[in-house]
Formats: structure tokens, C-alpha cells, sequence
């Protein structure tokens, strides 16, 4: 198969994609490496796929790449041979003015041997001479996953005496603030006030002496306070 004419600009994409497996009955005590085998099919995201070149009307065919032992390779040899082909692959780039459209990206769905799920599709651009990394074009999901803390038996002991230290301290400052404290001495005197012409309010009713007899009964409508006197018989 020819190469395309000298006029059309190319971009180059790789990855390395790989298992973090638990560690195996093995010499080593860190977990182990998995190899990641499969296949990436890029495609433009132009529908139709077509666009016009200085020579004619140029159809962007999709492609299968290979990712043998977690390493991304071009396209399986023509000829059938299991030989890997080299290493990343070739791909028309998505930002030269020689197209017409020249405003599309390319997108890459993964299909990975014995992983599941395999990764979510990626779209991206592939400038003239760029390279593209695609196992860093993942998109993370955009929610957070919960976390649960595992802590030891020591941590939850030291964490749950704090707490109850914590609950003490809040008991004593409200009972502080519930029980009122003794009272303290008067303060100083104030300075005196200003002289004023607007009288006071009407001072407390005075106290009256009223004689009666020995067994006289008392009028009604005599004032509380009142002292009485009685004379002897």
C-alpha cells in the first residue's frame, strides 16, 4: 500500500496501558504488573468521513491498532506474520489548512483482551508533528467515588477518647454558662447627674396614725400602712 502524497500532514499516537494485579505467591511482596493485550480503533469524528485535498476528495478510513504485551503498535502486518508492527502508529493530522474540512478530531475505542470494563472512548486532535499519548487522554469520571478509611483499633481508641474529652469540655462550659456565679461586690459609685427642672414621680404614700378605741373597728378605706393606736378601756 503507497503512502499518501507529501502534501498531507501526519501525527504520530502511542500508550502503554498495564494491570496493577494483588500480589501473587511470588518472590517479591509488592503487588504485580499485568500485561494488557487488545486492540484501539481510531476513527475521525467527520460523517461522512471525507475531505477535500488539493488533489481530490480524500475518504479517512478508520484503523485498528494493536496493543500486544500493554504497548501500543500500528496496525497487524499485511503480509499476516505475527511479527508486532513498530511501535505507535501514523495518523493524518487533524489541524493543517491543506483540508477541507479541517475541523475534525479523531477517536479512539479501546478493546482490551480480559479487562472489563475496558476504557470509555477518547476524542482528541492530532496537530502536524505532535505526538499523542493515548493512555493519558482517559477521562476521569466527573464524580468522586466514596472513600472509606480503614484505621487501626489504636486510632479508633485515641480518636474516640478525643471525642469524648471534646463532649466533657462542651458539658462544663454550658453548665458554666447554666449556673450563674456569686455575686460579686457593688461597683464604685457613678458620678452624679445632670441638674434637671422636669420633677420626679410621686413619692410612696405616707404613713398616718389613726386612734381608735379600744374595740373600735377599723373604717374602711384606711390606707395600708396605717399605724393604729388604741386607748386603753
Amino acid at each position: 500500500m503507497a503512502d499518501l502524497e507529501s502534501g498531507i500532514l501526519t501525527g504520530t499516537v502511542t500508550g502503554y496501558f498495564y494491570i496493577g494485579d494483588p500480589d501473587s505467591p511470588d518472590a517479591g511482596t509488592q503487588a504485580d504488573l499485568g500485561l494488557i493485550n487488545g486492540t484501539i480503533t481510531v476513527s475521525p469524528t467527520l460523517s461522512p468521513p471525507y475531505t477535500r485535498t488539493a488533489n481530490g476528495l480524500l475518504f479517512l478510513r478508520s484503523g485498528t491498532l494493536q496493543v500486544i504485551n500493554s504497548v501500543l503498535h500500528g496496525p497487524k502486518p499485511l503480509d499476516g506474520s505475527t511479527t508486532p508492527a513498530a511501535v505507535g502508529a501514523t495518523l493524518i493530522a487533524t489541524d493543517q489548512v491543506g483540508l477541507n474540512p479541517n475541523n475534525f478530531q479523531w477517536t479512539a475505542t479501546f478493546n482490551f483482551v480480559g479487562v472489563n470494563p475496558s476504557p470509555s472512548p477518547v476524542t482528541f486532535s492530532l496537530p502536524a508533528g505532535a505526538n499523542v499519548d493515548l493512555s493519558l487522554q482517559y477521562n476521569a469520571p466527573s464524580s468522586t467515588p466514596a472513600l472509606q478509611v480503614v484505621v487501626s483499633e489504636a486510632s479508633k481508641n485515641a480518636a474516640a477518647q478525643s471525642a469524648s474529652d471534646a463532649a466533657a469540655s462542651a458539658a462544663a462550659a454550658q453548665a458554666a454558662v447554666d449556673s450563674p456565679g456569686r455575686v460579686g461586690p457593688p461597683g464604685p459609685q457613678g458620678p452624679p447627674g445632670q441638674n434637671s427642672t422636669v420633677p420626679g414621680p410621686p413619692g410612696p404614700q405616707g404613713v398616718g396614725v389613726l386612734v381608735l378605741g379600744p374595740t373600735d373597728p377599723v373604717p374602711g378605706g384606711t390606707p395600708s400602712g396605717t399605724v393604729i393606736v388604741r386607748t386603753s378601756p
